[in-house]
């Protein structure tokens, strides 16, 4: 028995929670993306609180001729009309931040414009992914690796 607890505390020591945990991040990135789109659609900037800006009135009239669906809503700003943006969206990670950018290069000025405004994933996206994915993933891999 004393051997078993001996080797459990041994590959507790050698468990390196950091980097679990952003392999976990990694490799769940598109769930983030797809929290920021959701974001992006209710017009919720990364405080969870409504974005303070509002679409210029000649977009607004762009919007009400030729958009669809959330490309044309125009009572919060969505960043949405075609939906390019959105499907261009892809989550980068740097050492222990990520970010989110365009595979576009044409949508550099829209993703420069929704940072500037606080752009990322507000304390309720962060909580859900938390809950929902990081979590559970990392008591399989606590479990698979220590226990």
């Amino acid at each position: 028995m004393l051997d078993n607890l001996l080797k459990i505390s041994e590959r507790f020591n050698s468990f390196d929670t950091k980097a679990e945990l952003q392999n976990i991040v990694d490799e769940n990135g598109d769930i983030l993306v797809k929290l920021q789109r959701v974001q992006l659609s209710k017009g919720i900037d990364n405080t969870g609180k409504p974005r303070s800006d509002n679409y210029r009135p000649q977009t607004k009239i762009k919007k009400h001729l030729f958009g669809k669906g959330l490309g044309a809503v125009v009572d919060r700003v969505t960043f949405y009309m075609t939906g390019k943006l959105y499907s261009s969206l892809f989550y980068s990670a740097k050492a222990d931040k990520y970010t989110f950018k365009s595979e576009e290069k044409s949508f550099e000025p829209m993703i420069t414009r929704i940072e500037e405004d606080k752009f990322g994933l507000s304390p309720e996206s962060r909580l859900e992914f938390a809950t929902f994915v990081t979590i559970p993933e990392f008591k399989k891999v606590f479990k698979s690796k220590v226990i």
